[in-house]
């Protein structure tokens, strides 16, 4: 008699071809070996499906509670009779989706229990066409700062990624984990971008709407911990006019930027961390961004 159960929600939509991937069921989530490992952490992995003859992607992220520490860990977090890690981003996926945020398209979940706790869940979602993470374009493709063309490039692109968090906020809904890696920037026909966000923390929903509110001053710290490496001063101080809707820096603002500063100290250890990982993953010899480690002695440089 099996000690385990499965549960499992698939997109009817997406039912058949799923199927055909051996996507549909929870054991064939977790034994997927998939075309690439995007993404690994300690208790998490993301790999990238290529579904079928088809031109498009999925990315499986699966988060994995094997051993009785981490479950007690995440007691209190789903392991224990409750919603799952996977189950709590496709709910807030779909939510912020028919909300009108550009967040990419959850297709399906699925849990496995062990004894009434959690074992191991995953979720599914759509790839973006001509999609990339927000960090690897400033590192790749949008990397020379000197360049004119480049140069307005970024300004666009920090343009949109500002007005599109601001709109997100004003609508109500905050990511939690607003990280350079959890946002997937796609470029259009006119030159401009667009910016699709995913693996969101929490269930989304802010308690005051606009940049005021705690949510939305996270969601900001979270790209400000990783800033210094990434973006010029001139860059950060339009990323934050563009967002907060101002041709100045009276000192509402000011303050609204010491706020974002200090709560980005919480995040940078780790995002550096993970700027560390990507760099073995990718093959590449860095290890820190320089701007990064002075901004740990100075973090606000770019309000001086």
């Amino acid at each position: 008699m099996p000690t385990y159960y499965d549960t499992v929600c698939v997109d009817p939509d997406c039912a058949e071809w799923l199927q055909e991937l051996g996507l549909s069921t929870v054991g064939g989530l977790l034994e997927c070996l998939g075309d690439q490992v995007v993404a690994w952490s300690r208790s998490s992995d993301t790999i990238r499906v290529q579904a079928g003859r088809q031109t498009r992607w999925v990315y499986v992220k699966r988060y994995h509670y094997s051993t009785r520490a981490r479950q007690m860990r995440g007691l209190l977090r789903g392991v224990f009779l409750g919603a799952s890690r996977a189950r709590r981003e496709y709910v807030t996926l779909q939510a912020m989706r028919s909300a009108g945020v550009p967040a990419v398209r959850p297709i399906a979940y699925g849990e496995r229990w062990h004894l009434l706790l959690l074992h191991s869940c995953a979720l599914v979602t759509e790839g973006i066409p001509n999609g990339q993470s927000l960090m690897r374009l400033l590192r790749g493709a949008l990397a020379d700062v000197g360049v004119a063309e480049v140069t307005r490039a970024r300004r666009r692109l920090t343009r949109a990624l500002a007005e599109q968090i601001r709109a997100m906020h004003q609508m109500g809904y905050a990511h939690g984990a607003l990280f350079w890696r959890n946002v997937v920037v796609r470029p259009l026909d006119d030159g401009s971008y667009a910016c699709h966000f995913l693996d969101p923390s929490g269930r989304g929903r802010m308690g005051r709407r606009g940049p005021g509110g705690r949510k939305a001053v996270c969601d900001i710290a979270a790209l400000a911990a990783m800033a210094p490496g990434l973006l010029t001063r001139t860059e950060c101080l339009r990323f934050a006019k563009w967002y907060l809707a101002t041709d100045r820096l009276d000192a509402a603002t000011r303050r609204w930027i010491t706020r974002v500063l200090k709560m980005s100290a919480r995040y940078r250890d780790h995002e550096l961390y993970r700027w560390r990982l990507e760099a073995q993953r990718d093959g590449r010899q860095e290890s820190t961004p320089p701007a990064v480690c002075k901004a740990k002695v100075a973090a606000g440089w770019f309000v001086q």
